[in-house]
């Protein structure tokens, strides 16, 4: 029995949100802070395997992107990697609900 991904639940979020996070937030590729959701406009930063879905992603503007990504993390209870918790100025052993959480903030 499969159970589907509901980002409103405290869970496990799919590994393709949790690296496309990673990978928008690598410090090496954005400054300042609050701009990161702009890496989330290369071709690659999420793939769906719906036409109709992928449309839609390719449609929304980066800030949209990061707003969707934040959301679809918001209750990840995952832990973040200890390089991303000291570049978010995060704990180490946050978790990546606290992460985006912290960005999402920096967006409003």
């Amino acid at each position: 029995m499969s159970t589907k991904f509901r980002p409103n639940r405290g869970c496990h979020a799919p590994g393709h949100l949790r690296e496309a996070f990673e990978q928008a937030t690598d410090l090496g590729n954005w400054e300042p802070l609050g701009s990161w959701y702009e890496n989330l406009d290369e071709d690659e930063a999420i793939f769906f395997n719906d036409p109709q879905k992928q449309a839609w992603w390719e449609n929304l503007s980066p800030r949209d992107r990061g707003l969707w990504l934040t959301g679809q993390l918001w209750n990840c209870t995952d832990i973040m990697p200890s390089t991303l918790c000291g570049g978010l100025d995060l704990p180490f052993g946050s978790t990546f609900a606290q992460g985006v959480r912290k960005l999402r903030a920096e967006m409003e």
